[in-house]
């Protein structure tokens, strides 16, 4: 039993039982994530010693690209370009890269802009580095979910968790993955798990958590959920769904109105078509709310 003592007295300050399998599953747990931070690091050191200008470009990629707007990804892009140039093979630039790609293409909202084959590429390329750097097979899992190559990518989401299992950011996004693919329930339990162990952003994660909300048709939690995210112009047209979903179509249209502002060319048939939803009904439930809202 682990005990602790003031050393000054015979004084028992704390003590609690432990449970012999939890414990020793605990210690397995803290091991694996552990080994596997450790075998990342060594694959990363000799670049970021050899190319410490490369390393902080893509430190400074990575902080913009989290931020998760327009110009922010773009400012990481020409980050994690910089330390490609510094080092072709630098493969977390590669990496960040990939990711840039998939999230501009998200938020312009063109389903023909050639931007998500160029995250495809930039993962392909990570992967061809290393195939055991789950890293690359992680933004490959993400670029294939919306190419909607379901089953492919959720193999691939699959193979990067058995690398590394407890990595905060894959989680948050094989929950993003399981709330298209799988369903709510399922989403929501791995993201919790993924905030559980930390690290994954504040952002990432309710953004993550509003679009499970959302998809899995629970409107309220969904508009609440978008409202706490800092940047104020994000996820305009599922908001508008939400609300009119809910009845509200008074403020349903306030959002829509500024959809139209933010991108006059916004298509309800392009929005359905991006979101990689694999069930119709799924699609049917988004399509309604957008047209509820005004949109077309």
């Amino acid at each position: 039993m682990p005990r602790a003592d003031r050393p000054d007295a015979a004084t028992v300050l704390w003590s609690f039982e432990i449970d012999r399998g939890a414990f020793e599953e605990r210690v397995g747990w803290v091991a694996q994530n552990v080994l596997a931070e450790v075998e990342t690091g060594q694959r990363d050191r000799g670049h970021s010693e050899d190319s410490p200008t490369a390393y902080h470009h893509y430190l400074c990629g990575l902080e913009e690209v989290h931020k998760a707007d327009l110009a922010s990804v773009r400012r990481g892009r020409r980050e994690f370009r910089a330390a490609l140039s510094i080092d072709s093979d630098y493969l977390p630039a590669l990496s960040g890269l990939s990711r840039s790609y998939v999230i501009e293409w998200l938020l312009r909202g063109d389903p023909s802009n050639p931007l998500l084959k160029d995250g495809i590429a930039a993962a392909e390329r990570c992967v061809d580095l290393d195939p055991r750097d789950f890293r690359g097979i992680h933004r490959l899992a993400h670029a294939k979910l919306y190419g909607r190559q379901f089953d492919e990518a959720m193999e691939l989401f699959e193979r990067a968790i058995q690398l590394n299992p407890h990595n905060p950011d894959l989680l948050a996004d094989f929950a993003d993955a399981q709330c298209h693919t799988m369903g709510l329930d399922e989403a929501l339990s791995t993201l919790k798990v993924a905030y559980d162990k930390g690290g994954i952003s504040r952002e990432n994660r309710l953004w993550i958590l509003a679009s499970a909300y959302f998809f899995g048709g629970r409107y309220q939690l969904a508009v609440e959920t978008f409202d706490k995210l800092a940047t104020p112009n994000v996820a305009l047209s599922c908001r508008a769904a939400s609300w009119a979903m809910l009845g509200e179509k008074r403020i349903a249209r306030s959002y829509s109105e500024k959809v139209m502002e933010w991108n006059p060319f916004f298509s309800v048939a392009w929005s359905v078509e991006m979101a990689p939803n694999r069930h119709a009904e799924q699609r049917e439930r988004h399509e309604a709310g957008l047209r509820l809202a005004g949109l077309r």
